[in-house]
């Protein structure tokens, strides 16, 4: 019987011709024309950057036309660059909150009786989001559009489950870089365990430190060894003076707002804080966009790493400090540590609110109008917000609230229904 001849890629085992298996030591098979170009185009992309920030200008409020697209995609632009049309040029930014249009505050009619006779208005920044966590992506517009221009690798400061580091770790993601973390550890919520998961898939290396002690020689060996890695550090949850940029921004897009009639001036805006860069942003705003008759009052919700109101008043100098740099006319105004009015009787370290009333406060308000706060800051905020107003003299006001995150997560206290027995009498 004649010996039949076999492809190359085929071996005979008795009577079946099975594909071609590859042996220990030997070289792959090369890779088909059509796999070639399925790999190619499976590549991640990093969406363009705003490389002509001139052009914005043409554009209107809210709105920027992206240099070299062929399709004129509008994407949002700082309002910052509409009051001062020199920054655009000078200072770096890096569009993360897509082609969307501001939404403006919106008022809660059926949680009016929780804060006595004011009248309550939300900023939901959840309505402004993109790919990158809710407020998030204003911090890090400023911030981060330097050292992803300088470097490719980045090593990232900050606590475990954070939203800002799971927002690094997407940005990371997005344009290419390698990114290593180092993250103090502390007490996460069901949301903020589910954060953690997805940055030790998302990062190249992750490390944990039990204390502050052993962060703080972590940081230092991390940086002794970046001498010769060339890793750009970033800093501690990305609190810097270019972070404080993005929420000055925040109050223009508001007093577009104001002056197209689609809310009215409020009298006190409230902001949850942690950081504190968000507060320090908006205290900026408020004199640059010429709020005068409006307080601004901080609530906080979390005790953080070596931040306190000096270090704040700080970072709000560095700001201004970088806008006079590049502005044809200096702002004139400086702050001190009293400047800012800050709430720290209803912190998790405080005790005032434990987390069990919290959350039976965050479904209430999914209840009455279809709220989302997130179980940590936003919740415990809003809560010490209405117990603040109720305990003043505070009425007739039109008071904004800012919802910096909303995301949705189990929650930290799993709340289970009393059973009640009723018993007849005997």
């Amino acid at each position: 019987m004649a010996r039949r001849n076999f492809p190359k890629n085929y071996r005979r085992r008795g009577r079946s011709r099975r594909p071609y298996s590859r042996r220990p030591g030997q070289a792959p098979a090369p890779l088909s024309f059509w796999a070639k170009i399925s790999a190619y185009f499976s590549k991640p992309r990093p969406r363009q950057q705003l490389k002509t920030p001139q052009r914005v200008l043409e554009v209107g409020v809210g709105s920027a036309e992206v240099a070299g697209s062929s399709d004129s995609a509008l994407e949002f632009a700082p309002s910052l660059f509409f009051k001062f049309p020199e920054l655009a040029e000078k200072i770096p930014w890096l569009s993360l909150r897509g082609s969307l249009e501001v939404s403006p505050p919106s008022k809660s009619m059926h949680i009016q009786h929780l804060f006595g006779d004011n009248h309550i208005f939300l900023k939901r920044e959840k309505l402004d989001a993109d790919h990158i966590v809710e407020n998030q992506a204003k911090k890090m517009e400023f911030s981060l559009a330097a050292a992803l221009k300088a470097k490719k690798r980045l090593v990232g400061f900050g606590y475990t489950g954070s939203a800002y580091i799971w927002s690094l770790a997407q940005i990371a993601r997005m344009f290419g870089a390698k990114l290593e973390l180092c993250l103090l550890n502390r007490p996460m919520g069901e949301l903020e365990k589910d954060r953690q998961k997805d940055i030790q898939k998302w990062v190249s290396a992750v490390r944990i430190c039990s204390s502050e002690s052993s962060y703080e020689l972590r940081r230092k060996w991390m940086s002794y060894k970046s001498a010769w890695t060339k890793a750009q550090f970033l800093d501690f949850e990305g609190i810097n003076s270019e972070a404080v940029l993005g929420y000055i921004s925040s109050m223009g897009e508001l007093r577009d707002q104001v002056d197209r009639g689609l809310i009215p001036s409020p009298d006190l805006i409230v902001i949850p804080v942690e950081s504190g860069v968000s507060l320090a942003g908006l205290e900026i705003g408020r004199r640059i966009y010429e709020f005068q008759k409006i307080d601004i009052l901080g609530i906080r919700t979390r005790k953080f790493y070596h931040m306190d109101r000096d270090r704040l008043a700080n970072l709000a100098n560095g700001a201004i400090e970088i806008l006079n740099r590049h502005l044809n006319q200096n702002l004139k105004f400086s702050f001190k540590p009293e400047s800012f009015n800050i709430l720290e009787d209803y912190s998790q370290d405080a005790g005032q609110l434990d987390q069990l009333k919290v959350d039976r406060w965050r479904h209430r308000l999914m209840d009455l109008d279809a709220l989302e706060f997130d179980p940590m800051n936003n919740a415990r905020a809003f809560l010490a917000l209405s117990e603040y107003v109720n305990s003043k003299p505070i009425s007739q006001k039109k008071i904004l609230y800012w919802n910096t995150s909303s995301a949705l997560g189990s929650l930290s206290v799993e709340l289970k229904p009393k059973k009640t027995l009723i018993r007849r009498r005997a």
